[in-house]
């Protein structure tokens, strides 16, 4: 089996609680701090390496063809399915059956989360199903998934127990099975209600929050997620400080030493408006060789340093795990990313990740955050395997390429 190149976007839908907004315009159009919001899915499709994109247009599709032609100009190839306004999903789909390729992605034309299209792979090759969907967890669902990945119910009604997640899209679609389901009218959720009761609908949950443009109240907190900010998340071992020995662990302030080109940096940056968040594997908790208490009151010391070298830490988040406690936070997976993500509302693909180590370009690139790598590892270049977006000596020499990346104007 090979990985999908095709994508396919439902874009047909009349938006009835984006009116009046959607009284002139389709909501894939729905501007999003002045760009239509179909542009932020066709850019992630673009970097994850998908360039064929079939849009399934409906209600004023027209204007959509018009806005993005061809996608030449996007770096993408588009065509277009439109059918009439009242077609459901699920119709979308089956009369586009001559255009789709024997496997897809699949997207909703109103959510947007992180995207990586090779873990969403690898899941759906390891459940081997004909529909693998990326979930959400949320305290009142549709789905109910059960502990190895299988969705167990589907349930538009949401009223049955234990409906702990819902689908955003993002799906992994096998073509022929998923036609041979699909009815020629109605909604593409009777494809996965039943799918789910014939145990052939598989769920991936990488543990972030998505963001959504279905109501207005929605559309303007996407804008404010999205909106540019200067913030950067940090290591802190080889970044702040010097790293201790192999085995043992920085605990106390007599073994805290500061990487001072670093910090240089940092003050720097701090003058043009950066804010930072340190994002710390810290497996010596786990391990019984350092107390969290003593952690913590570290963190505090240092937080009060910076703060008067005009330094401001907005927060700390550490992951305690042993290595070997499979942990989803601990890096180089990424959920302390989407953690500091949905706490402070920031939009991972717009920040940057400063580490130190080739393993922190990988938890970077998990988390579909860009990376800054430094130190020794940066100057010696090992890290062809997945290189960074940048390296450098250390921080303060990098300033300069990083203030460029960060627009200073105000975003509508």
């Amino acid at each position: 089996m090979t990985p999908p190149t095709e994508a396919v976007i439902l874009c047909g839908g009349r938006g009835e609680r984006l009116r009046p907004l959607t009284d002139t315009l389709p909501k894939p159009l729905a501007p999003v701090l002045g760009r239509p919001f179909l542009l932020y899915l066709i850019d992630q499709l673009r970097d994850a390496g998908i360039k064929r994109i079939l849009l399934l247009t409906g209600y004023r599709g027209n204007q959509i063809a018009d806005a993005l032609g061809d996608g030449a100009a996007l770096g993408v190839a588009i065509q277009y399915m439109q059918g009439p306004e009242e077609w459901d999903t699920g119709r979308r789909i089956f009369e586009a059956c001559h255009l789709l390729d024997e496997r897809f992605v699949l997207l909703y034309a109103d959510n947007l989360a992180p995207f990586r299209l090779q873990p969403l792979w690898e899941r759906h090759q390891q459940l081997a199903v004909p529909l693998t969907a990326t979930l959400v967890r949320k305290g009142k669902g549709n789905i109910r998934l059960s502990a190895d990945g299988a969705i167990e119910a589907y349930d538009s009604t949401r009223t049955q127990s234990g409906l702990s997640h819902v689908e955003i899209g993002y799906m992994i679609v096998e073509r022929d099975p998923i036609l041979s389901l699909q009815p020629q009218a109605g909604s593409f959720s009777l494809v996965l209600a039943q799918l789910a009761a014939q145990g052939c609908f598989g769920g991936y949950d990488p543990g972030f929050i998505y963001n959504s443009i279905a109501d207005l109240p929605r559309l303007r907190r996407t804008e404010d997620f999205l909106r540019p900010r200067r913030l950067l998340l940090l290591d802190r071992d080889g970044v702040l400080n010097r790293k201790a020995p192999r085995g043992e662990y920085v605990c106390k302030i007599s073994d805290f030493s500061w990487i001072e080109e670093n910090i240089l940096g940092l003050e720097r940056l701090a003058t043009q408006g950066f804010e930072f968040i340190i994002i710390s594997n810290q497996a010596g908790i786990g391990r019984g060789m350092i107390q969290r208490n003593d952690v913590e009151e570290l963190h505090a010391w240092m937080i009060g340093e910076l703060a008067r070298r005009g330094i401001r830490i907005v927060d700390v988040l550490v992951c305690p795990h042993h290595w070997e406690d499979n942990c989803p936070c601990r890096k180089p997976r990424p959920g302390l990313f989407f953690q500091a993500s949905a706490k402070h509302g920031f939009w991972l693909e717009r920040t940057m990740y400063i580490g130190d180590d080739p393993r922190d370009v990988i938890a970077a690139a998990n988390a579909t955050c860009p990376c800054l790598l430094v130190g020794a590892e940066a100057e010696a270049g090992e890290h062809k395997d997945l290189p960074p977006h940048h390296a450098a000596a250390n921080i303060n020499e990098a300033v300069d390429w990083i203030g460029a990346l960060f627009p200073t104007e105000s975003v509508p």
